[in-house]
């Protein structure tokens, strides 16, 4: 007992030394704010949120006791990131030694199992499970894993019937996290391999075919438990419209695909040299020959290590231990648009470390101890760049790996610290400059190619340069698969608002971007008329051809279940001004969705269409607490403050907000139209020019030209008069997009 206890004190101070910079992390712009930080089911503990929990699949998991735990931080620290990290460092020193008793087991071997567990605990491919909050899925799994092969294994050494019911129930908790520890059961079968075959047990036994059936019969339960979550998971990650089909690949290169994952998972274990949180889809860029080479590999290695079996057979447990539970995660089934990450091999690295230590003695000291120098040294910087989302993606890019869903991600991160700091000029060109870069890695990135177009709208020169270029290389892509067709059809439905692409492809393309949009849409429609994903894309054409609505109703006929056509039906009926079916789909999209702030927001505007208040309120507020607090919804908020006669408080708050610069153009408006009502104009007017430093807009050149007018200052009243018409006469003159487009959705 001495002994153990000093192992884990061991564990626990190592990677407390190596993770602790870790603590101090905010929250990342990549799922955190969905799973936690806008999630407000998680933001207090009640008997509702508790249900919730247990009854209520989201972001495609089932994982109640993943969101108790959130409870917990949420409880504990007040939503203060600190809290969650901590929790991670502690979950995953609990695995690392979970990792020892296991090893321990096996070896018989004290300080072989130590250094077996604290090889696994400080690989660099650990630091996005352990210091991503959002993560936390993926150590919790751990922790179940571990803990129910310890059971199995105590069961298999003494025979006690009480260890399999142990192990059988901490497999049900596991499920309750993640659906593939039920891999486990594969595992379940190894061990028994080694307690029959292995000189690592001391009660080896006999395999007859009475033992065999036996052996099968005591895993009934847990079969049919991995059949009840596989299928749990199928239908939850189907809801959410998780399940990506890759229809245009065939099962060939989904295998070379896969193969390519395990031997990239097995290589960041001994070199983790371009660690990332996001990796590029190989899609179908290897090659035949790459593909059989890679198959290659794996299976030679698979047959050397079933001839050496007898002389080694840890070889044959470790080796299989890794390829059953990196199984779920070979995307031969696509969840989710990513190939690989590093949270996926959290489990499965477990059977790497093993076959290393079960290699020849003398290679075994020098060969691990020049893993762990590199793993170090390519781990440490890697770790101190999780710091926040700019440090992350920025280190990334730099010294790790270039993707276009990184340099998006910085753009993201550059865009609200502007917002945050109000400093717009220190960071509006990084991010349009990450943007670019982005497109340039691909050009079919839908999100940053819309985010140009945003960030260009009232720039001119060598942008629209830019945008022809990227226009022309769009039509040059292969346009044969069902996604790339897709993706060019948004993107070109994305184009129609802005002049300079419309005169272009009209010009070059002889037809208006949304009818060359609905041509790509009626050729993937032809290939794969039920692929959801298709009819989402139409939605953008059918906004402008004004049949929305019936291509809502073809959604729901089509795909009465999946998330977003509830989230679809919520829009309708609430556009539709259908006011009680609105609040009814609403309350259930708040269920399947917590994070989502615009149900919330909704909801308040119904209610304030009603007139009641107190509701507007409640919901107008957990709209805040889903969007960190979004600046629009708080000005909303104050707006139904001023309705319920608070104009005092109302005025504190927003001078607050101004002081800390917690502001957008609609707090202003309010805070400088309170001034303009109690004709202090010179105050109203100081607010309106602060409000012009981040919007140009109309109605605040209207605003500052009726103070000027009040105050009686001609000269600028004036100037302002014509600056407002000019820019009237400029939204007058805009060319109006073409609704002459080929309708397609009366065919289904």
């Amino acid at each position: 007992m001495g002994n153990k206890l000093v192992i884990f004190l061991a564990l626990f101070a190592i990677n407390a030394l190596i993770y602790s910079c870790g603590i101090s992390n905010n929250f990342i712009n990549l799922d955190d704010y969905i799973y936690v930080g806008h999630n407000v089911k998680v933001q207090s503990i009640s008997l509702e949120n508790i249900k919730w929990a247990f009854t209520t699949t989201y972001f495609g998991h089932y994982s109640p006791l993943l969101w108790l735990s959130y409870m917990l931080d949420y409880y504990i620290g007040n939503g203060e990131a600190i809290i969650f990290h901590i929790h991670n460092l502690i979950i995953h020193i609990i695995n690392a030694y979970l990792v020892f008793l296991c090893t321990n087991l096996i070896l018989k071997n004290r300080l072989k199992s130590f250094f077996v567990s604290l090889f696994f605990s400080i690989l660099a491919l650990n630091i996005e499970p352990v210091v991503w909050v959002s993560s936390r899925k993926d150590l919790l799994n751990g922790f179940y894993f571990f803990l129910t092969m310890l059971f199995y294994l105590i069961y298999k050494e003494n025979k006690n019937k009480k260890f399999l019911f142990f192990t059988f129930f901490s497999m049900l908790l596991g499920a309750l996290v993640k659906s593939s520890i039920v891999f486990f059961t594969f595992v379940m079968f190894l061990i028994d391999y080694l307690y029959n075959f292995s000189t690592c047990s001391n009660k080896k036994e006999k395999l007859t075919i009475k033992i065999s059936i036996k052996l099968f019969l005591e895993k009934i339960p847990f079969i049919i438990l991995s059949i009840i979550t596989v299928y749990v998971g199928i239908v939850t990650q189907t809801k959410w419209g998780a399940i990506y089909n890759y229809k245009d690949l065939s099962i060939i290169k989904k295998i070379y695909n896969a193969s390519f994952y395990v031997l990239s998972y097995i290589r960041r274990v001994f070199f983790p040299s371009d660690l990332s949180i996001m990796y590029d889809h190989p899609y179908d860029t290897i090659s035949n020959l790459k593909g059989i080479i890679f198959i290659f590999l794996i299976l030679f290695f698979i047959i050397f290590s079933y001839i050496y079996r007898k002389k080694n057979p840890l070889f044959i447990f470790s080796l299989f231990f890794f390829f059953f539970t990196i199984l779920p995660y070979l995307q031969i089934s696509q969840i989710g648009i990513q190939a690989i990450a590093d949270r996926w091999c959290y489990i499965p690295k477990f059977g790497v470390v093993l076959f290393l230590f079960s290699i020849n003695k003398k290679l075994l000291k020098p060969l691990v101890s020049i893993l762990i120098i590199i793993n170090l040294y390519f781990g440490i910087p890697y770790l101190f760049a999780w710091k926040d989302s700019v440090s992350l993606y920025e280190y990334t890019l730099n010294n790790n790996y270039k993707n276009h869903v990184v340099y998006r991600l910085l753009a993201k991160s550059y865009n609200h610290l502007a917002s945050e700091t109000k400093e717009y000029k220190k960071y509006e060109m990084k991010s349009l400059n990450n943007i670019i870069e982005s497109i340039n890695y691909n050009i079919l990135d839908i999100e940053s190619f819309n985010m140009f177009l945003n960030k260009i709208k009232n720039k001119k020169g060598r942008y629209n340069d830019l945008l022809i270029t990227f226009i022309d290389r769009l039509f040059k892509v292969n346009d044969n698969t069902i996604d790339n067709m897709k993706y060019i059809s948004i993107i070109l439905a994305d184009l129609a608002s802005n002049k300079v692409a419309i005169d272009y492809i009209k010009d070059n393309y002889k037809k208006h971007p949304l009818e060359i949009a609905n041509d790509y849409l009626n050729d993937a429609m032809k290939k794969d008329s039920k692929n959801l994903e298709l009819y989402i894309a139409y939605l953008k054409i059918a906004d402008y051809a004004k049949i929305r609505r019936a291509v809502i109703k073809t959604i729901e006929k089509l795909f009465p279940d999946n998330q977003r056509t509830q989230l679809l039906k919520c829009y309708d009926a609430y556009n539709m001004e259908d006011y009680d079916n609105a609040i009814k789909e609403l309350k259930k999209n708040i269920e399947f969705s917590p994070s989502t702030s615009e149900s919330y927001d909704m909801l308040s505007n119904i209610y304030l269409e009603k007139n009641d208040f107190p509701n507007a309120k409640k919901y107008i507020k957990l709209a805040l607490a889903s969007s960190n607090n979004n600046a629009t919804y708080k000005a909303k908020y104050y707006n139904i403050l001023l309705k319920q006669g608070k104009k005092k408080l109302v005025i504190r708050k927003l001078l607050n907000d101004v002081a800390l610069k917690t502001y957008n153009i609609d707090i202003l408006n309010i805070l400088a139209d309170i001034y303009k009502d109690k004709k202090l104009y010179k105050k109203a007017l100081e607010i309106y020019k602060l409000a012009l430093k981040e919007d140009k807009s109309i109605e605040l050149y209207d605003s500052v030209t009726d103070i000027y007018k009040k105050l009686n200052y001609k000269h600028l009243y004036e100037k302002y008069k014509r600056i407002t018409l000019r820019a009237k006469n400029r939204i007058k003159n805009a060319p109006k997009a073409s609704g002459l487009i080929n309708v397609i959705i009366n065919r289904y």
